[in-house]
């Protein structure tokens, strides 16, 4: 699956290549080290029958679903408040993107990879650290965006 993530946030970076792009990915970026730290100081182990033997708590991957969900419904709302999409598709849209996420997260459980209350945290880091990068992208659009647009493709 990180392979999937990681493929999908390039090719959303080269075809967009703009500075909202582009700061989308560096709070995934940090997002999940973020997790790999929180990771190294909890020190919880694994499942059992997991594969993997570094520490679960919290899981790396559900917090990059939860992260890319969420800033996700961000935009959706967005776009249905400013008419650039009718709201009513932006709410289904919505739900669609919380659905598949929570099914992404909850298939680490299922695969034996992490517990629930592992899914759980690392899904909470996941939604916190999306609101308030976003909240940054939203109170700090004029000091950012020249920054990275420079930084961008463009």
């Amino acid at each position: 699956m990180r392979e999937w993530v990681t493929l999908v946030v390039a090719i959303t970076l080269v075809y967009y290549h703009n500075a909202p792009a582009l700061h989308a990915a560096i709070g995934s970026v940090i997002c999940c080290a973020v997790a790999k730290i929180l990771k190294l100081a909890i020190k919880q182990n694994r499942p059992i029958h997991a594969t993997r033997t570094s520490y679960g708590m919290p899981s790396t991957h559900s917090a990059a679903v939860a992260y890319f969900a969420t800033y996700l419904v961000h935009i959706l709302a967005d776009l249905g408040h400013s008419g650039s999409l009718r709201l009513h598709r932006a709410h289904a849209f919505s739900a669609l993107v919380i659905v598949l996420s929570s099914v992404g997260a909850l298939s680490r459980v299922f695969n034996g990879h992490h517990t629930l209350p592992q899914v759980l945290a690392g899904s909470l880091l996941g939604v916190s650290f999306a609101a308030v990068w976003w909240y940054i992208r939203l109170n700090s659009y004029v000091y950012i965006d020249p920054l990275l647009a420079m930084l961008s493709l463009q």
